[in-house]
């Protein structure tokens, strides 16, 4: 009877030593930290590489463990929204706030789903709304001379307002910014802490720490399945540019940038549009599959300043008559065509010719561009010859 009974004890106490050492519980977050950066237009979800690699250290992680870190505002959470920007005017009269739903389970026959999430939208008091920041000028808050950050919880309250310039490091800024989110007392309307893993979610910036991913909390009382693994959309690799460089670019109505400039887009059909001050507006229908392409385009100028030479070049070839009493000022868009006078290369627009009157053939000529040619009557005096001439084809590669 003693044999059973002492194994019966190490068996009892197997198990209590095997449950003291199972592992820690997951971290419980009260409070839901995204952030934003504000550079030259509304605020966009993104985070600066420095604040990416910060939080590639396991020991940052550890020193806020009652934040978590997702650019979807929770339901079950206070949420917080960090911005960054390298001028601090782009915080006049902003006041953000979250907006969070969960949708009910179906009923009847139908299955049984459940659907959460939320968004950050902006307002602006006082002033009018700035443009949206675009994809490039997100990259100005990777190493800023000056950089400005302000923190407002889910009401539009600013909880934390300061600048690089008080703080030895961007990363000691971050800190204190984290600091006085843990810190920050503001009731939450009906919120109960939700046990999830600390996360952090990268949008829109070049990241090269981490690997992104979601802190997605499940709707109170029902932990959804996890979703099957879905693979990333294709993309295509898209180069623009144009002559002359510097055109606004719009990508299906929305504006993208200036040329020249590489993106990604989704395969299929696009419109492209390309315009420039004093220049014509370009504008192209593409089918795009999932090859690299280069669009190159050539925009028509709608003004042309001429600087003719002051005094007439005499002819390349021999002029009808020494004693000219005719001269030709020519011209052509885009500049630096070949000029051919009755079959003889006499020069680069724009340029000046002393001629005798009489009737010329002239012709102008462009690599990748048509030739324009006219029989002209001149007569004494000066005249102007020119012509805008058309580009053959659109380069696709």
């Amino acid at each position: 009877m003693k044999t059973p009974a002492v194994l019966i004890f190490l068996v009892v106490t197997a198990a209590l030593v095997w449950g003291q050492t199972q592992a820690s519980p997951p971290q419980v977050c009260a409070k839901n930290v995204s952030f934003a950066v504000a550079e030259g237009g509304q605020p966009v979800p993104a985070i600066p590489k420095f604040t990416s690699k910060w939080f590639g250290k396991k020991s940052h992680q550890q020193d806020y463990k009652g934040l978590c870190f997702s650019q979807i505002p929770s339901s079950s959470m206070s949420n917080y929204v960090v911005i960054f920007s390298t001028s601090e005017a782009m915080f006049e009269g902003l006041t953000p706030s979250a907006h969070t739903y969960t949708s009910a389970p179906g009923s009847g026959n139908a299955t049984r789903t459940s659907s959460y999430g939320g968004t950050w939208s902006y307002a602006y008091a006082g002033v009018p709304p700035p443009k949206t920041t675009t994809t490039l000028d997100l990259r100005r808050d990777d190493k800023p001379k000056s950089l400005y950050v302000r923190a407002y919880n889910q009401q539009g309250r600013i909880i934390f307002s300061n600048s690089q310039a008080g703080f030895s490091s961007r990363e000691k800024l971050l800190e204190s910014v984290l600091a006085g989110i843990l810190s920050d007392a503001s009731p939450p309307a009906k919120q109960t802490p939700l046990a999830v893993p600390l996360s952090v979610y990268y949008v829109n910036c070049d990241v090269d720490s981490p690997t992104a991913h979601t802190a997605m909390e499940p709707p109170p009382r029902t932990l959804p399945a996890e979703p099957p693994h879905k693979e990333p959309p294709p993309v295509t690799p898209l180069e623009i540019w144009s002559s002359p460089a510097g055109a606004d670019i719009s990508l299906d109505g929305m504006n993208i940038g200036k040329t020249p400039l590489s993106l990604v887009v989704p395969p299929g059909e696009h419109t492209i549009t390309l315009h420039k001050q004093d220049f014509g507006t370009w504008q192209r229908k593409l089918l795009v599959d999932a090859s690299k392409r280069k669009i190159s385009a050539y925009l028509e100028q709608k003004t042309l300043a001429l600087d003719f030479p002051s005094a007439p070049t005499p002819p390349a070839v021999a002029s009808k008559d020494p004693g000219a009493a005719a001269i030709l000022n020519f011209w052509s868009t885009p500049t630096g065509a070949d000029i051919f006078l009755d079959g003889g290369f006499v020069g680069k627009t724009p340029y000046s010719l002393a001629v005798a009157p009489g009737e010329y053939t002239i012709a102008l000529r462009k690599k990748d561009f048509g030739t324009w040619q006219r029989k002209v009557q001149v007569a004494a005096g000066k005249r102007t010859v020119g012509a805008n001439l058309e580009q053959k084809s659109l380069t696709l590669q």
